[in-house]
């Protein structure tokens, strides 16, 4: 076996390789040349400012939740009419209905800014990232059944 053949064979296809790469890049260059820059820009601007957004839409979902719990708590100790034997415990009730009532009213800013950032973020994620289009869905939903609950526990017992 002759070491100078099996050289110039590795050179040969070292050289090949080579070549195979530099075809490789100048198709690369070309393409980079002729794609509009609006497009990277595009991109770029798709992403400008999502971090933030969803950083707004989690802080005010959870401020908006924890604030669900607490009222959620609250109606707890709210009972049927039939049960309430003493004035007493009547005006308590009605207070408790009244105060609670003029909570939803005081938050519901807080739940159209959800509903409204939660919108924007779908809108944004949408078209790159479903799945978690689907979780922002998910979560106002959730927010949405807890916040209506609510409305319907307090006109419940609104009536009786």
């Amino acid at each position: 076996v002759d070491e100078g053949e099996s050289s110039d064979e590795r050179v040969g296809a070292l050289e090949l390789s080579l070549h195979s790469i530099g075809e490789r890049w100048r198709a690369i260059c070309e393409w980079a040349e002729v794609r509009p820059p609006d497009l990277c820009r595009s991109r770029a601007s798709q992403l400008d400012g999502l971090a933030e957004l969803c950083a707004q839409t989690t802080e005010v979902f959870n401020t908006l939740c924890e604030w669900l719990k607490q009222r959620e708590h609250e109606l707890l100790g709210l009972k049927s009419a039939h049960h309430l034997e003493e004035p007493e415990q009547v005006a308590e009730q009605v207070r408790k209905l009244q105060r609670a009532e003029a909570a939803l009213e005081a938050e519901h800013g807080s739940f159209v800014r959800l509903s409204q950032l939660s919108c924007e973020l779908v809108a944004r994620l949408e078209k790159g990232n479903g799945a978690a289009a689907n979780e922002v869905r998910r979560r106002l939903d959730t927010v949405t059944q807890r916040w209506d609950n609510l409305v319907a526990r307090i006109e419940e017992h609104s009536r009786t």
